[in-house]
């Protein structure tokens, strides 16, 4: 289990990525896209070493998931390619 500190940095964390991703669907600016990409690889990484159990308190906070990151993620490599 994770320190309850911890959790809550990532649930802030999450809220903070959750805005970011909605701002890059308005802004298509690459500086804020790359940031966000940035952003949003680490959390993953910090959230797959948490429980499946602070996984859902975290989704339930921000509305942010592994599944919604990744096809985030893939979405904008497949962007970024084509461009």
């Amino acid at each position: 289990m994770t320190s309850l500190s911890s959790l809550d940095d990532l649930m802030v964390d999450s809220l903070q990525l959750s805005c970011a991703v909605s701002q890059t669907k308005r802004d298509h600016s690459s500086q804020l896209l790359q940031d966000t990409l940035k952003e949003a690889q680490k959390f993953l990484s910090q959230i797959s070493a948490i429980s499946p159990h602070e996984q859902f308190q975290i989704f339930l906070y921000s509305k942010i998931c592994s599944r919604r990151l990744e096809a985030f993620l893939n979405a904008r490599e497949e962007v970024m390619l084509i461009d």
